[in-house]
């Protein structure tokens, strides 16, 4: 590549607005596997109500699981109500990651104190003049819980996330198994759970 052919590039990345935090593009916040705090959407007795007639929906319809849009939008509510504020974390902790302008050959941990919890959150990155070539987000108890590498971000799943998960599909799937039942039919060829549950049919939100 060319040093014109190089200028060029990041010309685009400024107008289109990636270049704003050394060229890092924003987290994928709507994307199904990428959570952070949100408020609840209904009460929790509403939840369930909703994750029930969800399955009987999806099994009616021969879906399971992530097969179905809808499905998808309503486990990321439900789990993101104990998510981390991935949100804040990131949008407090890059200004700070690129206010201190010192090269680092190596990884290097960067310990900031933020608002909010008052805890501390840790940082680790490395950067090449002003560009980031990687971070890691840990939350005031130390979590380590995004991570930005290669120009792309991925959130790594908390205890209270995964267990959260493990409630919705508990009763998507035991649902969906009654309704199938119900209806005298198999489940589908992705692995449908057993009615406890349980089974290969289980999918990580975090994958």
């Amino acid at each position: 590549m060319t040093i014109g052919q190089y200028r060029g590039i990041m010309r685009q990345a400024v107008n289109s607005g990636t270049r704003r935090n050394g060229g890092v593009p924003p987290p994928p916040y709507g994307d199904y596997h990428f959570l952070t705090k949100t408020a609840p959407a209904m009460s929790e007795d509403e939840y369930r109500e909703a994750i029930i007639e969800q399955a009987k929906k999806d099994q009616s319809e021969g879906k399971f699981q992530t097969q179905s849009a809808s499905y998808k939008k309503l486990m990321k509510s439900y789990v993101s109500v104990v998510s981390p504020d991935r949100r804040a974390t990131i949008n407090e902790g890059l200004p700070l990651i690129f206010k201190n302008m010192k090269r680092q050959p190596q990884i290097d941990l960067l310990d900031v104190w933020l608002g909010g919890d008052n805890g501390k959150s840790k940082f680790k990155y490395n950067k090449l003049g002003d560009i980031l070539l990687y971070a890691e987000f840990h939350d005031c108890n130390g979590n380590f819980d995004t991570a930005y590498a290669n120009g792309e971000w991925k959130s790594y799943g908390t205890e209270a996330e995964f267990s959260r998960q493990s409630e919705f599909l508990s009763i998507y799937n035991k649902a969906w198994g009654d309704a199938a039942r119900a209806a005298n039919s198999s489940p589908p060829e992705t692995g449908a759970p057993a009615p406890d549950g349980g089974g290969e049919g289980s999918m990580n939100l975090f994958a």
